[in-house]
């Protein structure tokens, strides 16, 4: 319409601060203002009046990070000492100190108000979760739980959360804004049980997950819903005394078959069950060890099975130390793996000490083991086509409880600790060791 607006503004508020200011925010609901300075003070100054209401003290370094969470409670600094500490925003008591591994640039809420990141000169970004505080009581630092570290190629300079609540976004010296997801320690969902469960796996889709418990149950959820699908009264032991029922024996190990119709359950009662996964129905049993009537089977409970990438055959181990090739077309053990290196048992025996994780690479020959003699981790890599033992090596990081290989094969996380002795209870990313 061929005509210009000229708008102009004019000074509302000005404050004497007192040093220079390196940060300012304005809280959710936008009644005050905090500002962060160059003496280690951060101020909470009266939006409407412009009066220092409060300071948040603590640090004698240049504060240069300042947040407040959505709910209005709690106040971020972020100083070059390096810490985070973290405020009541009511009195201004601090609830908090953490040790950051580089100055601050940067801080933020998450929209539920259950995690914390800040961005860091070292090129990190650090993130946290902040409880939530139990029964109405005010945070305080023992629910301060450190979760994700993420990383730039120099300095982070600033983070965001996006109002979802779990994405992340950094900005950084390097030129670039990268997107994050941050998983919170609070569970998104709980699935009851009456007793201990040791064994997890989701199928080939994510929607179903199959858990398996001491009660001697197979039971499977549906993931989105939380709600049990099946239950299934898998495993049972004999009767203590005469007359009495047999009773529950414990679930130690659950795997699903590729195509998600099937269910493997692995026991205290030396058996290995296969279960249809919509009906419940037993498909087979690989039966545990019985005098002149299958002697084959393993001597003690079964830690871990795993299926192998053709669908084919499964392979287990337990606390007999064996490990057992099965044919999973009739229920047979096709191979046992015995180790050269131990003195020969009453049967044979695959490791020094229990087996506690199997895992298949994807080669479909390759089974990597992990396992506990003498407190300490042993790992060892099988060929099962020729049964042959490929690696085996000791590490004093205590006992290895499960293994699991990435999709190339290339790396083993391991989870690791637990057992008297142990240096460190840690889980470990290990290079598979190099077969020729």
């Amino acid at each position: 319409d061929k005509t210009a607006t000229v708008e102009t503004f004019s000074l509302a508020r000005s404050a004497a601060v007192g040093s220079a200011v390196n940060a300012l925010t304005v809280t959710p609901n936008g009644t005050h203002v905090l500002s962060a300075g160059a003496d280690g003070k951060v101020k909470l100054w009266n939006a409407a009046s412009g009066a220092n209401e409060r300071a948040f003290e603590g640090s004698d370094k240049p504060v240069q990070a300042v947040s407040v969470a959505k709910n209005n409670l709690y106040v971020a600094t972020g100083s070059a000492d390096p810490m985070v500490r973290l405020y009541n925003f009511a009195d201004g008591k601090l609830l908090a100190a953490i040790k950051t591994p580089g100055p601050i640039h940067g801080l933020s809420f998450s929209s539920n108000n259950q995690m914390l990141a800040a961005a860091c000169e070292n090129k990190s970004v650090q993130t946290w979760s902040l409880g939530p505080p139990q029964n109405g009581m005010p945070l305080t630092a023992d629910l301060i739980k450190p979760l994700q570290t993420y990383g730039h190629d120099a300095a982070a300079d600033d983070v965001a959360f996006a109002p979802d609540g779990n994405t992340l976004y950094s900005a950084g010296a390097d030129k670039t804004i990268k997107q994050w997801k941050v998983a919170s320690d609070a569970p998104t969902k709980s699935f009851q049980h009456p007793n201990f469960v040791d064994a997890v796996a989701f199928d080939n889709t994510g929607a179903r997950l199959a858990t398996g418990c001491h009660d001697g149950k197979v039971r499977i959820w549906d993931v989105i819903k939380g709600q049990p699908l099946k239950e299934i009264a898998a495993h049972t032991m004999a009767p203590t005394a005469p007359g009495q029922p047999p009773g529950p024996a414990a679930i130690y190990c659950i795997a699903w078959s590729a195509d998600g119709k099937q269910v493997l359950s692995g026991s205290l009662d030396t058996s290995l069950k296969l279960w249809d996964a919509t009906t419940g129905a037993l498909v087979r049993e690989f039966h545990g060890y019985k005098p002149k009537e299958f002697e084959k089977g393993h001597h003690d409970g079964v830690f871990t099975a795993v299926f192998s990438p053709d669908g084919k055959s499964m392979v287990s181990g337990g606390s007999d130390r064996s490990i057992k090739v099965w044919n999973l077309a009739d229920g047979a053990v096709t191979r046992d793996l015995t180790n050269p290196n131990l003195k020969p048992g009453a049967w044979p025996m695959a490791q020094p000490g229990w087996v506690y994780g199997v895992r298949f690479l994807p080669d479909g020959r390759l089974v990597s083991v992990g396992g506990a003699p003498r407190s300490h981790g042993f790992l060892a890599t099988w060929d099962i086509t020729q049964g042959k033992l490929l690696t085996a090596e000791e590490m004093p990081f205590g006992t290895f409880f499960s293994v699991a290989a990435s999709p190339d094969g290339q790396s083993l996380a391991v989870g690791a600790g637990g057992s008297p002795g142990a240096k460190e209870v840690n889980g470990y990313i290990m290079k598979t060791p190099m077969v020729k």
